[in-house]
């Protein structure tokens, strides 16, 4: 076997130290990242209880830096055509960049993950299929990282898992899984705005729990002591609500609109005034010439019907766009937003973080007003934050109406900030939760945030603190991991190696494939006897069934994975993405239906059962641009 040389040296920090390495394959690129922990059993000898009763720390995989991370261009799903490129082409700079951080005696000991996002959804089943074979084969062919199984280290993830993944690392950045998890404690909220979906997930008060317990998620983590302990969380996607594809709508629904005498454009008042924007319709080609009028009023009043509050509700209560969500007590429920809530109030307002509705909306609606030609000058003399570019300042008076748009038109989050009551009888939070939030600035009911903690808010970390907590030796019997909040273990996701007694998903279906296989082989042996009994002709025959059989198994049994709804977090049509939003992905990590049982789910007769092949996306459209 190749191996690429490992240079990490041996030090006393890097001592009794287990890594992980994942690489968070999105469609613009692929960034590995590598983590660590202290060995848990040396980490508990040394905590005193509170520590024995928290979650293990994860660190970066440096004892000091930032060199703990890279990424490569351009993503995995660009080896479609060519997917036995992707080791040389792709993955090898990655591996040996890791490498030069996981010490040379830890490697064989270091799980690495390959959770693909964003453009790998949009590719067809089998191409996923293939680019995740190569990119596991070549792993194991080429690294000696552990690598038990492909499956569950490599794979397209849902949407919903990646929301939950994230939701996991703001708790654990912000302290949110410390205190006790009995009746009265809560955790934050998790708020993600791409550019093609938005998404939410929070735990419900015990009132909507109870009520909605069918439509949560069971959430189980470990404790340095080996305790277990359990959340609830529920999440949920609105697909064609990130602020990319929020304004392709727009502009469709300002073209129904009266065209301007004067300028012979359609007025648009989501932009500055004199900006002047031309596109063509996704859906008819029509080319919108639209010219900006600067009037956030006007614009949060053309916007709020894209919200589509009125649609129908089959499982209530819906926010927008018939989408069922427990309500939301906010007097617990204080959420953080990241991607769009922060970069549309952060690169060109510098108001992210601590927010204020009101301080927000006359910094958007004195830049909205102005003279698209004088934002321009200010751009030419430095007036704005370094990296602000001309197309952001394009899209910001939009996007960060949008944003408070879905965020409180939407959501329902409070306009005025309520203060917290000193009666400790009036809610139903713990007061250790919100002393911390105010001392970490994040006591309101929304927050924006790039990083928390000094750490990058990242879902890779909420997948590390799952594998690292499932490391935790335990007598407890119940496995780290998530899954539908039932009695029903089959569709629980495993999060480490360890409980090996609960099987994982993916497991029947190899079962299933590799009874398959032996049929093949089966046919083949009796066409061969039949040759030597019979002659030719028959032989011949049974070959056929067999070389039938082989290149329609597929068909005939049913693809690997389940029929998922997913989210996409891209840039890009929805309207394409809607046709495949319960299309089968090989590899996604969840089967919608059977996990996230809310709304969307249960409604999801009404969705089709088709899928694009084209990538109009980019999960650029999530960061900054």
């Amino acid at each position: 076997m190749t191996s690429f040389a490992s240079r990490a040296p041996i030090n006393e920090w890097s001592t009794n130290r287990k890594y992980a390495v994942i690489i968070d394959a999105g469609s613009s690129g692929s960034r590995i990242q590598v983590y660590s922990w202290r060995d848990h059993s040396l980490a508990a000898s040394f905590a005193n209880q509170t520590e024995l009763s928290s979650l293990p720390r994860i660190e970066k995989g440096v004892e000091s830096g930032e060199d703990w991370m890279m990424k490569v261009h351009p993503g995995v799903s660009s080896f479609a055509d060519d997917p036995s490129e992707i080791g040389e082409k792709h993955l090898k700079e990655l591996y040996a960049y890791a490498l030069k951080i996981v010490p040379a005696d830890q490697v064989k000991e270091t799980p690495v993950y390959l959770l693909a996002t964003a453009g790998m959804r949009l590719l067809t089943e089998d191409q996923q299929e293939d680019i995740l074979e190569e990119a596991c084969e070549y792993t194991q062919d080429h690294t000696d990282f552990l690598l038990p199984e492909c499956e569950s280290h490599f794979q397209v993830i849902t949407g919903e898992t990646e929301g939950l993944y994230g939701w996991i690392a703001i708790n654990y950045l912000l302290g949110g899984f410390d205190a006790k998890t009995d009746g009265n404690h809560h955790t934050y909220g998790f708020l993600d705005m791409g550019g093609a979906s938005a998404q939410i997930a929070f735990v419900p008060n015990k009132t909507e729990a109870a009520a909605h317990k069918e439509d949560l998620t069971l959430l189980r983590l470990r404790t340095l002591e080996g305790e277990t302990k359990e959340w609830q969380v529920f999440v949920s996607t609105w697909l064609g609500f990130g602020a990319n594809e929020a304004r392709r709508r727009y502009l469709e629904s300002l073209a129904k609109g009266k065209v301007d005498q004067i300028s012979g454009h359609f007025l648009d008042p989501c932009k500055p005034k004199g900006l002047v924007e031309t596109v063509a319709s996704t859906k008819d080609k029509k080319v919108i010439s639209a010219e900006g009028s600067g009037n956030l009023n006007e614009c949060l009043t053309r916007l709020e019907p894209l919200l589509s509050k009125n649609a129908p509700c089959p499982d209530p209560p819906c926010l927008f766009a018939g989408v069922h969500v427990p309500s939301i007590d906010f007097d617990i429920n204080h959420f953080i937003g990241i991607s769009e809530y922060y970069y549309s109030t952060q690169d060109v307002f510098g108001l992210g973080g601590a927010y204020d509705y009101h301080t927000l909306s006359n910094a958007v609606e004195n830049y909205c007003s102005r003279e698209w030609v004088d934002i321009l000058q200010d751009l030419a003399d430095g007036q704005y934050p370094s990296g602000v570019e001309q197309k952001k300042l394009e899209e910001v008076c939009f996007k960060a109406s949008w944003m408070m748009n879905v965020l409180h038109d939407g959501i329902g989050i409070p306009r005025v900030t309520k203060e917290f009551s000193t009666d400790s009888s009036s809610h139903n939070g713990t007061e250790e939760l919100r002393e911390g939030a105010r001392i970490k600035g994040f006591d309101g009911a929304f927050n924006s945030a790039e990083s928390l903690a000094g750490t990058e808010v990242s879902w890779t970390l909420g997948k590390m603190v799952l594998y690292s907590s499932s490391s935790v030796e335990s007598s407890n019997a119940e496995p780290v991991g998530f899954g539908p909040n039932s009695v029903d273990h089959t569709m629980f996701q495993i999060a480490g190696e360890l409980e090996s007694n609960y099987q994982r998903p993916g497991l029947a279906h190899r079962v299933h494939q590799n009874g398959a296989s032996a049929l093949v082989l089966c046919l083949c042996i009796i066409a061969l006897l039949l040759y030597i009994i019979k002659g030719p002709r028959k032989a011949s025959l049974m070959a056929g069934m067999s070389y039938f059989w082989h290149k329609n198994q597929r068909k005939i049994i049913g693809a690997r994975g389940d029929q998922s709804y997913e989210r996409v977090m891209e840039e890009g049509d929805a309207e394409e993405e809607r046709q495949f939003q319960m299309g089968q992905l090989g590899r996604s990590s969840l089967t919608r239906s059977a996990v996230f049982s809310n709304g969307l789910a249960r409604s999801s007769s009404q969705l089709r059962l088709s899928r694009s092949s084209k990538d109009g996306s980019d999960d650029e459209g999530v960061k900054r641009s």
